[in-house]
C-alpha cells in the first residue's frame, strides 16, 4: 500500500500525521506543501519515500526515517526550515539532490556509511550545520552539496573521497565560517578554486604537503599542514582509488603511467593494508592487458579523423581501431 502522489498535497491546516503500518511506500508530492504539518510518525514497512514528499512542510520540527528505508527522493525535505534534527537509516546509499536544501534549522547531520554520494544542493543553505560527519564510504561530494552552510567551520573529507564538485562549500556572500580543512586522501581530488570560499588552514596526510601545495584548488590554501595520520583502511584506500581510476586499459602513456601509479602504491603498503585492497585483481589484469598490447609490436595509431583511434585490451583480446573501425592484430575487421 502507498501515500499515492499529492495525497495531501496543499493541506495548510495538517499538523500531524500517523501512517499505519500497512504503508509500505510515500509517493512523490504526497505531503507538499502542508505548511502546518509539525510531526510525522512513519512506520517500519516504509521503504522509500519519493521525490518531494515533504518539500515545504515549513513546520515539521523533526523526523525519524526508519531502517527500512532504503531510498529517498530528490527534494525529499526542500524548505523544511524548521526542521532541526534527523536520523537518516543504514541502508540509503544516496543523499539525493536537494534532499535537505533550505533546512535552516537543520544544526547537525550524521551520513550513514551506506552512503556513497552526496548529491547537488543537498544540503545547500543549511545555515545552522555546525557539525556534519562524512564517513569513509562517501566516493562523490557533487557540485553545491554544502554551499551556504555558513555555520560550517570545519570539514574533514575522507580518504574514500574522489571527486569534489564546484562551490562544494561554498559560503555565496554569508559570513564564511568555514576556516579549518582536513583532507584524509593522499591523492589530491581536482577542485576549483570556487570549492570552497575560505582558503585559511589545510590539514593533509603526512607527506603530502608538496602535492597538495601544486594542485589546483588546494594550493590556495594560506597554510597547508601534513599531520593527519592515516588508518590501515585510509592508507588501502589510496591504492583501490588509483586502480579503480584505470577504467578501460589502451595503449597509451596515460593509460601506463595510470597502471604504474597504482602498482607503486600498492607496493608501498604493508601487508595488513594490501589485504584491504579489494579490488587488487584488477591492477593485475590491467598489467597483463598492458603488455599483451605492448607486444604485438603494433604502434600505438594516432588518426586527425578518429580521436579514439588506438590499441586496446577489449573483452580479452587485443583490438586495433583505425579511423573508427574494428581490427584485430592480424588487421581482420572485427
Amino acid at each position: 500500500m502507498s501515500i499515492e502522489g499529492h495525497t495531501f498535497s496543499g493541506c495548510e491546516s495538517l499538523t500531524s500525521v500517523v501512517i499505519p503500518n500497512s504503508v509500505t511506500k510515500i509517493e512523490e508530492y504526497a505531503f507538499l506543501d502542508c505548511a502546518s504539518l509539525a510531526s510525522i510518525t512513519i512506520p517500519d514497512e516504509v521503504t522509500s519515500i519519493g521525490d518531494y514528499a515533504f518539500d515545504g512542510c515549513y513546520s515539521l520540527t523533526s523526523i525519524s526515517i526508519p531502517e527500512s528505508v532504503t531510498s529517498i527522493g530528490i527534494s525529499a525535505f526542500w524548505g523544511c526550515r524548521s526542521l532541526t534534527s534527523v536520523n537518516l537509516p543504514e541502508r540509503i546509499t544516496k543523499i539525493p539532490d536537494f534532499a535537505f536544501a533550505g533546512c535552516w534549522r537543520l544544526a547537525s547531520i550524521e551520513i550513514p556509511k551506506s552512503v556513497t554520494s552526496i548529491g547537488f544542493q543537498a544540503f545547500h543553505y543549511c545555515n545552522d550545520l555546525t557539525s556534519v560527519t562524512i564517513p569513509n564510504s562517501v566516493i562523490t561530494i557533487d557540485k553545491d552539496a554544502f554551499s551556504g552552510c555558513s555555520g560550517l567551520t570545519s570539514v574533514t573529507i575522507p580518504a574514500s573521497v574522489t571527486s569534489i564538485g564546484d562551490f562544494a562549500f561554498y559560503d555565496y556572500g554569508q559570513c564564511g565560517n568555514l576556516t579549518s580543512v582536513t583532507n584524509r586522501s593522499k591523492i589530491p581530488q581536482y577542485v576549483d578554486y570556487y570549492a570552497f570560499s575560505v582558503h585559511d588552514e589545510l590539514h593533509v596526510p603526512v607527506g603530502c604537503k608538496e602535492i597538495y601545495s601544486n594542485s589546483i584548488g588546494w594550493s590556495s590554501f594560506e597554510k597547508i599542514i601534513d599531520d593527519v595520520v592515516l588508518d590501515d583502511e585510509e592508507e588501502a584506500l589510496t591504492a583501490t582509488n588509483l586502480i579503480e581510476a584505470i577504467g578501460n586499459v589502451e595503449f597509451t602513456d596515460a593509460c601506463k603511467s595510470k597502471i604504474e601509479a597504482a602498482r607503486k602504491a600498492y607496493d608501498a603498503l604493508s601487508k595488513e593494508q594490501q589485504a584491504l585492497v579489494l579490488n587488487y585483481d584488477l591492477l593485475i589484469e590491467a598489467e597483463e592487458a598492458y603488455k599483451l598490447l605492448e607486444g604485438t609490436g603494433i604502434a600505438n595509431l594516432n588518426s586527425d579523423d578518429s580521436p579514439k583511434d588506438g590499441k586496446y585490451f577489449e573483452k580479452g583480446k587485443v583490438v586495433i581501431v583505425k579511423n573508427g573501425k574494428k581490427f584485430n592484430i592480424n588487421g581482420l575487421a572485427e
